[in-house]
């Protein structure tokens, strides 16, 4: 492969992770924390919001805002010029992906109690990151 070939290669899959880190960041990240507060707001659950918090949900959304572009970059060949299956594709994988996590760190308490609330509410977040990764990048 040339050099120039192989030098677009690597500055499209760091712009992949970039979009991936501030996408997560902020459709994730902050897109959770209110999502999150949604559901306290809805249920008996109490509404626990601090800046501490809102920091950690913020940097977990761009650490898996960086899995869900890598998963794009996985998908990507295989259903190319298919982008509401790449996008269907990212989004399920790194919905089960957070929710095995969450689950695997004990942090579901909502979840477990109003499943379907829990779907409606991160679902979408998830989606729409799938879809930013979708239309933004090749």
């Amino acid at each position: 492969m040339p050099r120039w070939k192989s030098a677009l290669v690597r500055r499209s899959e760091l712009n992949r992770l970039i979009v991936g880190a501030v996408g997560g960041c902020l459709i994730l990240g902050v897109g959770g924390r209110s999502a999150m507060a949604l559901v306290s707001l809805v249920t008996p659950l109490p509404l626990n919001l601090t800046l501490r918090g809102s920091l950690a949900v913020v940097v977990t959304g761009g650490i898996y805002g960086l899995v869900g572009a890598g998963l794009d970059w996985m998908v990507y060949r295989p259903l190319e010029g298919r982008p509401v299956a790449r996008t269907l594709t990212v989004s399920l994988v790194l919905f089960m992906l957070i929710g095995l996590v969450s689950a695997a760190l004990n942090q579901m308490s909502a979840a477990w109690l109003y499943p379907a609330l829990t779907v409606a509410c991160f679902l979408p977040l998830t989606l729409g990151f799938a879809a930013l990764l979708a239309a933004r990048l090749p």
